[in-house]
């Protein structure tokens, strides 16, 4: 996303909203994140819809000419239909 449209919680709408779907409409009963730790937009946005951190391989992945990690988020039907009741 274009960093004029950051913090105001559009990735957040959009990600929830693709949550939804998978998990109301395709019915997943799991669904993973994978992505660089270093990123904490992205790390801080699976916190906030829920997700947990299940790994971090650290230098597993060889990228633009150095090797880096990977940082693995979950979340399961089940969590994401107890949140959804909270609210």
């Amino acid at each position: 996303m274009h960093p004029d449209f950051h913090g105001r919680g559009y990735m957040t709408e959009a990600a929830g909203a693709v949550l939804a779907i998978a998990f109301e409409q395709i019915g997943l009963r799991r669904v993973i994140a994978e992505l660089d730790p270093r990123n904490a937009g992205s790390t801080s946005l699976c916190r906030r819809l829920g997700m947990r951190e299940e790994a971090h391989f650290v230098e597993n992945l060889w990228f633009k000419g150095e090797w880096g990690d990977t940082g693995i988020y979950a979340l399961l039907a089940r969590e994401w239909a107890a949140a959804a009741n909270r609210g």
